[in-house]
């Protein structure tokens, strides 16, 4: 049960002055009531992909035996950006605890998006509820326009992941309201502070992050992340994941969709700076 100081702190009626406004660990504090279950996913480059399938990110996905490699709706090979065998991960509420989702994006200067995109010819997010007798892709198509490094799509990775706090990202409407009522320099620090609470470059649950602003419309239904994925780059600073300029990607779900586990019924978009 919310004890009363957490639902006034929620509401935004509980409030500790520091000149004109809300101290920043308040501002803090109300976040940290905000928080909701996530996985931050993580992959070493150069690790190799075994056959069985796993999560894994980039390289050959794991298909419906006999079943060829998904294409867009001009009949190309797609672009696959992972999959996600709930089975190797933490249980966070919600989200399935077995089950494969695979992701692909169209091949083309936008990566199949419509900004945001509701139309699964220009990607996919399929849920595959008994993945034991998938097979591998035997190889990956060669790209044309790439969100991946070289390597990273020829050969993939493992994924792993890790159960987190996901906290609102600063873009949010909720989060931009709260931020408002600080000062230029308090802002700046609650939004440093945000993002390094972020789960991760990759994740799924907690909250989505976009770059110039929230794609959905007001009360849209689809709150839950399938899957974020930011940009990501190897110690030489050689991006292997680049969305436009150090962007984000997002597909996001409604809460009835995940339940019943419809996953093709996803949302999705990426920003760039």
């Amino acid at each position: 049960m919310i004890s009363d100081l957490l639902r006034r702190i929620l509401d935004g009626r509980a409030h500790i002055e520091d000149g004109d406004g809300e101290s920043v660990e308040v501002i803090k504090a109300r976040f940290r009531a905000m928080v909701r279950p996530a996985v931050g996913l993580t992959f070493n480059q150069g690790e190799a992909v075994r056959d069985d399938p796993h999560s894994s990110i980039g390289g050959r996905p794991s298909l419906v035996p006999g079943e060829d490699w998904p294409v867009d709706g001009e009949g190309r090979p797609m672009l696959f950006l992972a999959q996600i065998n709930y089975a190797d991960m933490p249980s966070i509420p919600e989200y399935p605890n077995e089950g494969l989702l695979s992701v692909f994006v169209a091949d083309d200067g936008q990566s199949g998006c419509e900004f945001p995109s509701r139309n699964q010819s220009g990607f996919l997010t399929r849920f595959h509820p008994h993945p034991e007798n998938m097979v591998r892709a035997s190889e990956v198509p060669d790209p044309r326009n790439d969100n991946y490094g070289k390597e990273l799509r020829r050969l993939g990775a493992p994924l792993y992941g890790k159960a987190v706090d996901g906290l609102p990202t600063s873009v949010l409407p909720m989060a931009e309201a709260i931020i408002g009522e600080l000062s230029d320099s308090d802002a700046d620090e609650v939004c440093d502070w945000l993002l390094d609470q972020r789960p991760g470059t990759i994740y799924y649950g907690g909250y989505p992050d976009f770059i110039q602003y929230d794609i959905r419309e007001e009360g849209a239904p689809e709150t839950e992340v399938l899957l974020q994925q930011g940009h990501h780059y190897e110690k030489d600073r050689k991006w292997e994941i680049c969305w436009g300029d150090a962007g984000e990607a997002t597909f996001l779900l409604s809460e009835g969709d995940l339940a019943e586990r419809r996953f093709e019924n996803s949302i999705y978009s990426w920003d760039c700076s």
